[in-house]
C-alpha cells in the first residue's frame, strides 16, 4: 500500500459496532439509529435492525456522515434553553445581545412588540462571521468606540480605519494622497510567511527571499542574490526552488524509510507493507522486498 494511502487511512476515526462491542467483538460500524440513543452498527447488525419487531421502522443513517454531522458546531436556542429545552438555533437577534433562536422562537421574535423591527441573521452565518477575526478601527479605538475596520494606510504605519473614518482619510491635507489597502486583504497577506534572504540577513539587510538552494542548505535567496548564486563559480550549477514551493513542501508530513533509518540513513518511504507489521520502505528497499 502506498504511504500517503495509509496514512490518509490512519487518519480516519473508526467508530466500531455497538451490539458487537457487548460481545468484546471489534467490527467497524457502518451505519447510525439515532432512535436507538446514536446506536452505531456493523453491517450484519444494520441487516437484523431493519427487520427487527422494535427497530425495522428505524431510519438508519451512514457512520461516516454521522461522525462528520458531529463534528460541526451547533448554537442552541437561548429562550429554549432558560425552559431547560434543547433546541437548535436557526437565527441570532444582534440586537438583543446575540440572542440565539430556533424556528419558532424566531417566528415569535418577528411579531412581538419590542422586537418586530430587529433584523435576524442566520445562526450559521453569524458563527462562521464570528470566527473570522475582525480588525477594529485605530481611531476609534482610542476614544474606546469598537468599529470594524474597512481599510488600512501602509502609509500611515499601518493604520486600521473605519468607513467614516477612511472617507476623513481622504480628504486630510496630509492623507488625501494616500492609497488604501482593504483590511480584509491586509490581514490574509499578513498571515502568509514571508521567508527572508540569508545572505542578505548576514548584512543586517532584510530582503524577501524568492528562492531557495537545496544542495546550500536550504539557503534563502532573494531576486538579486539568486542572480548572483545562478553565475557563481561554485553555484551555477544548482538548481534553485521557488521559495513558497519550498516551505509549503515543507509542511508536508514526511515519513522515513524503517530498513534505511535503521542504517542512519534519511530516505523518504512510498510503500508501507502490512504484512511486516506496516514497515515503510523508500523506492529502493520497495524492490528488494
Amino acid at each position: 500500500m502506498s504511504v500517503e494511502k495509509f496514512v490518509e487511512n490512519s487518519k480516519k476515526e473508526t467508530k466500531l459496532c455497538d451490539p458487537c462491542g457487548s460481545k468484546n467483538v471489534k467490527t467497524e460500524a457502518r451505519n447510525v439509529c439515532q432512535q436507538c440513543e446514536n446506536e452505531y452498527l456493523c453491517s450484519e447488525c444494520s441487516e437484523n435492525h431493519k427487520v427487527g419487531k422494535l427497530t425495522r421502522t428505524h431510519a438508519l443513517v451512514s457512520a461516516e456522515k454521522f461522525v462528520e454531522a458531529s463534528k460541526k458546531e451547533t448554537k442552541l436556542c437561548d429562550p429554549c434553553g432558560a425552559k431547560n429545552v434543547k433546541k437548535e438555533a436557526r437565527d441570532v437577534c444582534q440586537l438583543c445581545d446575540n440572542e440565539f433562536l430556533c424556528f419558532e422562537c424566531s417566528e415569535n421574535h418577528k411579531v412581538g412588540k419590542l422586537t418586530g423591527t430587529h433584523d435576524l441573521m442566520s445562526a450559521q452565518k453569524f458563527v462562521e462571521t464570528s470566527k473570522k477575526e475582525t480588525k477594529l478601527c485605530d481611531r476609534c479605538m482610542a476614544k474606546n468606540v469598537m468599529k470594524e475596520a474597512r481599510n488600512v494606510c501602509q502609509q500611515c504605519e499601518n493604520e486600521f480605519l473605519c468607513d467614516e473614518c477612511s472617507e476623513k482619510h481622504k480628504v486630510g491635507k496630509l492623507t488625501s494622497t494616500h492609497v488604501f489597502i482593504s483590511a480584509e486583504k491586509f490581514a490574509d497577506n499578513s498571515e502568509e510567511e514571508n521567508k527572508l534572504c540569508d545572505p542578505c540577513g548576514a548584512l543586517n539587510v532584510k530582503k524577501e527571499a524568492r528562492n531557495v538552494c537545496e544542495q546550500c542548505d536550504n539557503e534563502f535567496l532573494c531576486a538579486e542574490c539568486s542572480e548572483s548564486h545562478t553565475v557563481g563559480k561554485i553555484t551555477n550549477t544548482h538548481d534553485l526552488v521557488s521559495s513558497a514551493n519550498f516551505c509549503n513542501a515543507s509542511k508536508k508530513e514526511t515519513i522515513l524509510c524503517d530498513p534505511c533509518d535503521a542504517k542512519h540513513l534519511k530516505r523518504e518511504a512510498r510503500m508501507v507493507c502490512q504484512k511486516c507489521e506496516n514497515e515503510f520502505l523508500c523506492a529502493v528497499c520497495s524492490k528488494k522486498t
